[in-house]
């Protein structure tokens, strides 16, 4: 049997209707407050468009300062090869 939430892995056994992971999410909106569980989800799995550009903004430093760390100076009277 396929489980009745996602609709893709198969229910930990026969009788059950939920996969391993869907069962535990299950049990964690049971056991916590639905609301907060939301919360949680959406502060940890979702951006907004602020969080989006810092992260473009974090991307493009990191790969420039790698192409810059990349780069070897040539071999010159003043830059002798260590």
């Amino acid at each position: 049997m396929v489980c009745s939430y996602c609709n893709i892995a198969p229910s930990e056994g026969y009788f059950k209707s939920y996969c391993k992971p869907c069962a535990d999410l299950r049990r964690m909106l049971i056991l916590h407050e639905p609301k907060k569980c939301v919360e949680i989800l959406q502060f940890c799995l979702l951006r907004n468009n602020t969080q989006v550009d810092n992260k473009k903004k974090l991307v493009v430093e990191k790969n420039l300062q790698d192409s810059l760390n990349l780069y070897e100076r040539p071999n010159t009277r003043n830059n002798p090869k260590k």
